[in-house]
């Protein structure tokens, strides 16, 4: 049973270890504890506390199985760690299915600008700070067969400046200020983003807005990048057996499929990819009618709205 009184336990320890020889007691010794927030798991090795149960008779099978005498006899070690595993492992499924009070949703705001940009708040005042983040509806699976590889590369083009903004710019703002950068591709979506303080947040839609069209592509900055991308997928690819098992797979398993085609591209046709390839990806896919602006953060839809309307507004829409 379990010892609920640490008076008596304690006596009961004290007889147990005047009368029973060291090499009997071994692992069978146990801590006394009070038992005051529910019983804890004794195992092989003493007292294992998987979690706070609180109350045993809610689970009686897991009681009367594995909540074992803290002052039993010589304890078969196999046994006694194979209980210890079964309740640690009850204890733990216990927890994964009991009640959990009801978190609210967030309070997200939705709305869409005249030029057919979608936009969504998300307000989270925990700390003064905002992500902002912009996604294009269109990732490797729009990608012209022979074209593989584009809507990634496309977006490491995009860090390479404006009329307004030559390239580098947008990015050292973002160091000055404190804040991070990055942007990622998937099969059916590209996505920016950047995490500054709040009062930034109009500085970071201005300079994407700038580039949502009006980024400016020479051999001279597309030809060295897509070396970049090759040697990306010398790293990621190339000289990972996982990646490359994994890449034929998805192959196999989407015959004629744009999902059968590897985000990063192969090989081949990457080395393949040119300025005309990129611009002719980037104007048919970056308006503002195929994407989404979402900002979460220190901020408030109302706060937010006017600043959209001032620099993605603008922009106009291509059909």
């Amino acid at each position: 049973g379990v010892v609920r009184d640490t008076k008596k336990g304690q006596k009961a320890m004290d007889v147990f270890d005047r009368q029973t020889p060291l090499e009997e007691r071994g692992l069978a010794r146990a801590r006394v504890t009070t038992i005051e927030r529910g019983p804890r798991i004794v195992g092989s090795r003493g007292s294992f506390c998987a979690a706070e149960i609180p109350d045993p008779m809610m689970m009686p099978n897991l009681a009367a199985a594995t909540f074992t005498s803290r002052y039993a006899g010589p304890v078969d070690r196999a046994a006694a760690a194979a209980r210890t595993f079964a309740a640690a492992v009850a204890a733990l499924a216990w927890l994964a299915f009991a009640p959990r009070p009801a978190v609210a949703a967030p309070d997200a705001s939705h709305f869409t600008l005249a030029n057919g940009l979608e936009v969504v708040v998300v307000p989270d005042h925990r700390t003064p700070v905002v992500t902002h983040m912009v996604w294009y509806k269109v990732g490797a699976a729009d990608e012209q067969a022979g074209k593989s590889g584009i809507a990634h590369f496309l977006e490491h083009l995009m860090f390479k400046g404006t009329e307004n903004n030559p390239a580098g710019r947008f990015s050292q703002v973002v160091a000055a200020i404190g804040g991070q950068e990055n942007a990622f591709t998937a099969s059916d979506y590209t996505a920016y983003f950047q995490r500054t303080a709040r009062e930034h947040l109009e500085t970071l839609m201005r300079f994407e807005a700038d580039r949502m069209t009006g980024l400016v592509l020479t051999d001279a900055n597309v030809l060295p990048e897509r070396d970049v991308v090759l040697e990306e997928y010398n790293m990621r690819v190339a000289n990972s057996p996982d990646a490359r098992l994994g890449e034929q797979v998805a192959a196999a398993l989407y015959l004629n499929h744009p999902y059968g085609r590897p985000v990063i591209g192969w090989r081949h046709e990457i080395e393949a990819l040119n300025r005309e390839d990129a611009l002719a990806f980037y104007r048919r896919f970056y308006t503002p009618n195929n994407a989404v602006v979402v900002i979460t953060g220190d901020v408030t839809a109302d706060a937010v709205r006017p600043l959209v309307e001032k620099t993605y507004g603008k922009v106009p829409r291509i059909t």
